[in-house]
């Protein structure tokens, strides 16, 4: 064979194998939620692209019943494939025909998961680099965490800090963070103990107060929640102490309407012509040659023997008496004259 001849059959074969396919990245962790973008570029120097193909396709890292599982094709004409999985969430990104076989998988799932194969071809192209393969792990990321607080707040006590996220794979790993009541950041107090489901905080006091916040993170993402403590003395318990005295209030109430009820109804009023008799005014049996009183008339006369003797007979002297004040009517017996 002569050298042309041999120099031909070389650049025959070498626009034959020109095919070169590449992916931006082979090793990718996303997110579950997330869309999933593997970039793919190809390079070829055949004349025309005419039957062009571009393949995806899914090896699970589990695998199913089927060994692989399509994911989307490209045919010539513009005529494209979706997997049954990937109905509706996968898309070719950049111009096919431009040498770009970029695709992105929206909403990623856990099921995502596995190394995603990209397969170039033309019928002028029959051998070289016309596979690569990304692999994919779809993580979970931490739910924001549920902070609560274990234990009295009072002096002296010991209580723990609670956290912990529902989901996330891996599984997330819990830091602490202090600050003051004025928000400045500060350590952790002395007493205190970080385990694996919180922060244990030892013969707490008022230096103890303050936020404390809580962060869940794995290798795709972190989330965090806050909590904050107000330590008090043991007689600041306001609702145990405030139940004690609105119950000591209620019953000083109704003892003072007891009282009341019961001086309102000892009190009875006397009557209007009831006098109490004065022991200076007592009645004395009055002295011999004395006149005497006529009750009836309320005055003193003297016995005259004469008194009827006659209408001209001169008549008694009368005189009012000084009766003292409530003096009772004094009333002689019948054999007093």
């Amino acid at each position: 064979m002569s050298g042309a001849a041999l120099l031909y059959l070389l650049a025959a074969l070498t626009s034959l194998n020109a095919m070169n396919v590449n992916v931006k990245v082979s090793h990718m962790e996303i997110a579950r939620g997330d869309a999933l973008h593997l970039q793919c570029t190809y390079q070829t120097i055949a004349s025309t692209k005419n039957h062009l193909t571009i393949e995806w396709i899914l090896v699970e890292e589990v695998p199913s019943e089927e060994p692989t599982v399509d994911v989307i094709q490209y045919f010539y004409d513009g005529i494209y494939s979706v997997g049954k999985k990937y109905k509706g969430r996968v898309n070719f990104t950049g111009d096919v025909n431009g040498e770009d076989c970029s695709i992105a998988i929206q909403n990623a799932q856990i099921t995502d998961t596995g190394s995603y194969t990209v397969e170039v071809t033309t019928p002028y192209d029959l051998v070289d680099k016309r596979k690569e393969t990304v692999d994919v792990i779809v993580l979970v990321p931490p739910t924001p965490p549920i902070c609560k607080i274990e234990g009295k707040a009072e002096y002296g006590e010991t209580v723990k800090l609670m956290c912990h996220s529902e989901e996330g794979s891996p599984t997330p790993v819990y830091t602490w963070q202090n600050y003051s009541p004025m928000n400045q950041p500060r350590q952790m107090p002395q007493m205190s103990i970080q385990e694996s489901d919180g922060l244990t905080l030892k013969n707490i006091s008022a230096k103890t107060s303050g936020f404390f916040i809580c962060t869940s993170k794995n290798k795709i993402r972190a989330a965090s929640c806050n909590i904050t403590l107000a330590v008090m003395p043991p007689s600041m318990n306001i609702a145990f102490y405030g139940g004690i005295i609105g119950g000591a209030v209620g019953v000083l109430i109704i003892l003072g309407i007891i009282v009341y009820c019961c001086c309102c109804r000892g009190e009875e009023k006397l009557p209007e012509d009831y006098e109490m008799e004065d022991p200076r005014y007592e009645e004395e049996e009055p002295a011999e040659g004395y006149p005497k009183r006529d009750d009836n008339a309320r005055t003193y006369r003297e016995d005259d023997p004469n008194e009827n003797a006659g209408r001209n007979s001169p008549r008694t002297t009368v005189r009012q008496p000084l009766v003292p004040p409530n003096k009772p009517t004094f009333v002689p017996d019948d054999n007093e004259v």
